[in-house]
C-alpha cells in the first residue's frame, strides 16, 4: 500500500477562507464607517454648542431694552449654521428668556438641532447695564 500526501488546498477550502476574510473585513468597514459618522457628528455638535455659547455669552451684555429676536448664518469650518434666537418674557418684566437654537445639515443631508437656554435679569452685574 501506497500512500501520498496531499500538498495545498483544495476549492472548498480557499473558498471558506475567502468568505470568512470577507466578513470580517465588512465588519471592520462597517465599524470604521460608524466611527466616521460619529466623529463628524461630534464635531458638528462641538460646534454648534460653541456658536449657541458665544450667541448668548452675547445676548447677556448687550442692554436689557434692547434684547430681541433675531436670526443670522455663520459658516464654520463644519459648514453652515442658521442660528435663531428668541427673546421672551418670564414671569414678570424684569426677566427675559433666551432661547438659542442652532441648525445645520449633516454630511448625510439630515437636519440637526442644538438648543440652550438661560434667563436674564433687569438688574445685571455688568456694568452699564
Amino acid at each position: 500500500m501506497r500512500t501520498t500526501r496531499q500538498h495545498g488546498f483544495s476549492l472548498i477550502e480557499v473558498l471558506v477562507a475567502i468568505a470568512i476574510f470577507g466578513l470580517m473585513f465588512g465588519g471592520v468597514f462597517t465599524s470604521v464607517n460608524q466611527g466616521n459618522d460619529l466623529l463628524r457628528l461630534s464635531a458638528n455638535m462641538l460646534q454648534a454648542r460653541l456658536l449657541a455659547n458665544t450667541t448668548i455669552e452675547t445676548m447677556k451684555v448687550r442692554p436689557f431694552e434692547k434684547l430681541q429676536s433675531h436670526s443670522f448664518s455663520e459658516t464654520t469650518s463644519q459648514g453652515r449654521m442658521t442660528v435663531d434666537v428668541r427673546i421672551s418674557e418670564f414671569q414678570s418684566p424684569t426677566l427675559k428668556k433666551i432661547d438659542v437654537s442652532v441648525h445645520w445639515k449633516d454630511h448625510r443631508k439630515r437636519s440637526r438641532k442644538l438648543a440652550l437656554s438661560t434667563l436674564r435679569s433687569q438688574y445685571s452685574l455688568v456694568r452699564g447695564n
